[in-house]
């Protein structure tokens, strides 16, 4: 059962955006947002959206349009998805501009806050986006058109004052506004030009507007960055006409050490490479004057350290448009998202950071922190709604600590810059107050204390669940009830595996006794990348013939996340499976895998349905959508469902029972230490 008594009902309005990437042969873009997040509805938890107007021919686009979400629960990330709007006909698919996301609980109760936040297309600079939220508990909101109305206005924006909102930055980041406003004797005042100006600092980019007069262009185009590590803000000067070629007409570049802390002032810069002169200015918030913090989940990576890549993908990347015809009802289309294609997970799942990432720590504070030479942990000693809260810090590189934040949330890995701010370090993450922080330093013993600690969170092994299905069975009952596999299902299970005597096998045995053989002779069990996998396959389990509900099956394959399900079929929709027919909890990614005959070649067709809370997963579906039945496939397959399981269990129905074990755990620890 799902808990309720957490879920939050939010205002959001969302307002403008600026300094959008161009998508047009003109220049311009037609933008709009498309907000996801999930919610908790009809007993069930479903994704959702709402969809903006769509702005035409502007880069920095006004929406004003507000939403009510209901029901959102705690974990679930609001994703701003911006797109450009191509054509009515959908001859090709809008184009993506850049994103942003925010943990549903990450927003304050009873507040409007309005958020200057950065767009980003994977590790690319997209501009920026401006809304506000207003959040209420959803025990206390009753859905009503009064109460929406009244909700709503809670989200009202100043415009007059909106431009002197702060852009929301990464802790220990700097703020760097440029504004670029013109040049003088760069062009004849009677020569016509589509010039714009592109800002560069370290590998973020942003653009001007283009601007298409005669004369000096007049750009007055402000850009925000936030960064780390950069000496010089470098400004090139193109024409939007020469965009193919890549063609620089001038560039400036502006040294960030000859950069005050002062007012901005517009200052005349040479152009190299061409005459005349750029009127710019350029300002520098540090670090340590920001009060606009990002949310630890938005940090961006730096690009040139592996220490805080993700290990999962926040984002709803399902394109949720799929035909099942033939493979699954088509009556689950809500409760589920399919996959048959590549085209089936957009443009939006970053290709550089898959679940299954080998440059990922898996294990940051044994891998990590704890090679430091100089490594601390510390704990909080002030107990709160947060829980028991850890920091171990390892040694300086560049200026920044490598630092793990340890919670019943999850291990976080961050940076901090100074031992001697580590209260501070920890409010900002948590959001708490300065009386709910006290953080005292724990001795070496705590050491192995949490690297056994992080072992017990981390896993090592799957349990798979693997059923035949004959042409013409529909139902898991049907499926639980076959005990000899045909010879197509026998050649899938030599694929995929190798099949073990169960009596006395010393690998990982995924729940299946190795000793008496009461759940059957017999398994198969696979290896990918170090890690062990046991199936617990329907043919060789113990089978009981007085038992119509083959409970001993059940017992086993109804508790695992991701089941395969091996098809035999004839195409039409009388052979389609009933994911209704699985009544269980566990089971969240089912893979099905039906094999065919394409002009006289074998070859496997595959398909994955994934509970609606899952976020889609790598790796993709190959172009041709079919699969050879080889080593290739094997890869794939053990990769898709060990992802799949990985990004199960951060859905609802699995984060809540690792909270509560991982906060015991930490308690325990914390009283053995203090």
């Amino acid at each position: 059962m799902i808990p309720t008594d957490s879920f939050v009902t939010i205002a959001v309005r969302i307002y403008s955006a600026r300094n959008l990437p161009k998508a047009d042969p003109t220049g311009l873009s037609d933008p709009y947002v498309v907000l996801t997040y999930t919610s908790f509805e009809k007993d069930r938890l479903t994704k959702k959206k709402k969809k903006t107007e769509t702005v035409k021919t502007s880069l920095s686009p006004i929406w004003n349009d507000a939403f009510v979400l209901n029901n959102v629960t705690p974990e679930s990330f609001l994703i701003f998805n911006c797109f450009d709007w191509d054509n009515a006909l959908k001859f090709s698919a809008d184009d993506f501009l850049g994103k942003f996301k925010i943990m549903a609980e990450r927003i304050p109760i009873n507040k409007n806050i309005v958020w200057r936040v950065p767009l980003k297309d994977n590790d690319k600079s997209a501009g920026e986006i401006t809304f506000s939220t207003y959040a209420v508990p959803s025990s206390q909101y009753i859905d009503t058109k009064e109460n929406k109305k009244s909700l709503l206005m809670q989200t009202a924006i100043d415009q007059l004052n909106i431009d002197s909102i702060p852009l929301f930055v990464c802790r220990h980041q700097n703020l760097l506004q440029v504004m670029v406003q013109k040049t003088e004797g760069f062009i004849d005042e009677k020569e016509k030009s589509s010039l714009y100006a592109q800002v560069c600092i370290g590998k973020q980019m942003l653009e001007t507007i283009v601007y298409k007069k005669k004369g000096d262009p007049f750009w007055g185009s402000l850009l925000s960055f936030s960064y780390n590590k950069a000496n010089v803000i470098k400004i090139q000067i193109k024409d939007w006409k020469m965009i193919k070629t890549n063609t620089v007409l001038g560039s400036v570049d502006i040294p960030l050490f000859d950069i005050t802390e002062d007012d901005m002032v517009i200052k005349s810069y040479p152009i190299k490479g061409s005459k005349g002169v750029l009127k710019c200015g350029v300002q520098i918030i540090k670090a340590e004057n920001i009060t606009n913090l990002l949310p630890i989940e938005c940090e961006a990576d730096d690009e040139d350290d592996d220490w805080c890549k993700q290990n999962i993908q926040p984002f709803e990347v399902f394109t949720d448009d799929v035909n099942t015809r033939g493979v699954v009802d088509t009556s689950l289309k809500d409760d589920y998202h399919f996959e048959m294609s590549e085209d089936d997970i957009s443009n939006l799942l970053n290709e550089d950071v898959p679940i299954f990432n080998e440059s990922y720590f898996e294990r940051p504070l044994k891998e990590g922190v704890c090679q430091s030479v100089n490594k601390k942990v510390f704990y909080n000693d002030v107990a709160t709604d947060k829980g028991p809260i850890m920091i171990a810090v390892g040694d300086e590189s560049g200026g920044l600590k490598r630092a793990v934040v340890i919670s019943q949330f999850g291990n976080v890995k961050t940076y901090v810059t100074d031992l001697k701010n580590i209260d501070n370090e920890t409010m900002s993450v948590f959001g708490l107050k300065k009386d709910q922080v006290k953080m005292k330093e724990c001795d070496k013993s705590v050491w192995p204390k949490l690297i056994e600690f992080e072992e017990r969170n981390q896993c090592h092994s799957y349990k798979i669940g693997l059923l035949y299905a004959k042409q013409g069975q529909r139902t898991e009952m049907e499926f639980l009830s076959n005990t000899t596999p045909s010879p197509l299902c026998t050649e899938f299970y030599k694929l995929i595996g190798e099949t073990v005597t169960l009596k006395g096998y010393t690998g990982y045995r995924g729940g299946l006794d190795v000793t008496s053989n009461t759940t059957g002779t017999t398994s198969i069990v696979s290896k990918y990348k170090g890690t062990e996998i046991m199936f617990h396959v329907a043919t060789m389990l113990q089978h009981v013939e007085e038992d119509p509900q083959h409970l001993d099956k059940k017992r086993h394959i109804g508790n695992d996340v991701v089941v395969i399900i091996f098809k035999e079929s004839n195409g039409k929709k009388d052979d389609e499976i009933d994911l209704n027919s699985f009544v269980t909890q566990f089971n969240h990614v089912f893979i099905i895998v039906t094999p065919t005959i394409v002009k006289g070649s074998p070859f496997y067709k595959v398909c994955v349905c994934c509970k609606s809370a899952v976020q889609a997963f790598l790796p993709r579906f190959p172009p041709e959508k079919l699969f050879k039945r080889d080593e290739v496939f094997k890869e794939w397959l053990l990769c898709k469902a060990i992802n799949g399981e990985r990004s199960s269990i951060e859905s609802p129905q699995f984060i809540k029972s690792q909270r509560i074990a991982r906060k015991g755990l930490l308690e325990v620890i914390i009283n053995e230490v203090k």
